[in-house]
């Protein structure tokens, strides 16, 4: 069996069994996959697992205030305020990658950008009870965040002391990366 359909069995797998966990308790599976994405993007060892749950529960924090201030200041009643309001949230959370914890962008926007679209496709977009309310099921900051931290968390549980296959190919990819001088995303120059 080839590692790509060895790591596609395994990853179909706990992907399978993740939706079934997160949809009997009433988290959101999509934010849990792009949080899981993220930690393998990021390395996939214990750093990368540091790097997302921070920067992606960071990320839904920032929306969080981005979202009460477009439903509680006089700005977010217009679309050029509600502009305003992205773009100094957005300066905020790229600006403080000056803190290492905080320094992976990506991670940041993801959880930024989960915990706004929770809110926009929800039929209740914009009202305050939503911000307020202390169930998970409706509170974006609080649904999006729950259901970041299952997926990195969930990995770093269930990996045993040895290289797992998905490191392996990650490892691989990044040597090969180092050897031809860019990645295969990286346009030529």
């Amino acid at each position: 069996m080839s590692q790509l359909v060895a790591l596609s069995l395994s990853i179909a797998l706990l992907g399978g069994v993740a939706t079934f966990l997160l949809r009997a308790i009433g988290l959101a599976v999509w934010a849990a996959f792009i949080a899981w994405a993220c930690f393998f993007h990021s390395g996939g060892d214990g750093k990368a697992l540091k790097t997302t749950i921070i920067g992606n529960v960071f990320g839904c924090c920032i929306a969080y205030l981005a979202l009460w201030l477009v439903v509680a200041s006089p700005l977010g009643g217009s679309e050029p305020g509600i502009a305003v309001i992205v773009a100094i949230t957005v300066f905020v959370l790229c600006v403080a990658a000056h803190i290492p914890a905080l320094s992976s962008i990506p991670a940041s926007v993801y959880g930024y950008a989960s915990t706004v679209a929770f809110f926009l496709l929800t039929a209740q977009a914009k009202a305050i009870a939503m911000l307020t309310d202390i169930d998970y099921h409706t509170n974006p900051l609080l649904l999006i965040v729950l259901s970041i931290l299952t997926a990195p968390s969930a990995n770093a549980f269930s990996r045993d002391e040895s290289e797992s296959e998905s490191l392996r190919c990650a490892r691989k990819t990044r040597e090969s990366t180092a050897r031809f001088g860019r990645s295969i995303w990286t346009p030529p120059r």
